[in-house]
């Protein structure tokens, strides 16, 4: 029994956050991650490129509506990776990350650069 239960401890705990997408080690915080993306004058958004799952469209870019004083192009957007790293999971760990991460860049994009960028709130 107590096998069992650490197992599932440990399965439950290595999964990571989601920023394994983008190179972040699974444990880093989005908004850390943003932070220090910002500090360093990186400012793109986090766009989540899986494979599509269960013909749902996976290929966005979570917690961006649009930047009216902002033009975003190709190189504005970190892609992930494409391959599933979570199972059923991946896609929604990746988008909670990317989601929470560029709401964080949009508020900077505002503040740094008037921007005038809309972010979605909700998952």
């Amino acid at each position: 029994m107590i096998f069992f239960v650490l197992v599932l401890y440990t399965m439950a705990t290595s999964v990571g956050n989601g920023g394994e997408y983008w190179g972040y080690d699974g444990r880093k915080e989005p908004r850390t991650a943003a932070y220090e993306a910002v500090l360093a004058g990186d400012y793109r958004f986090l766009d989540v490129n899986l494979r599509p799952y269960q013909d749902e469209l996976t290929a966005y870019t979570p917690g961006l509506k649009g930047c009216s004083n902002y033009l975003i192009n190709e190189l504005d957007v970190r892609r992930s990776s494409v391959e599933p790293m979570h199972t059923e999971d991946s896609l929604k760990l990746a988008s909670r990350f990317a989601q929470s991460y560029n709401q964080e860049i949009v508020l900077a994009l505002n503040r740094d650069r008037d921007a005038k960028c809309l972010s979605s709130w909700s998952y």
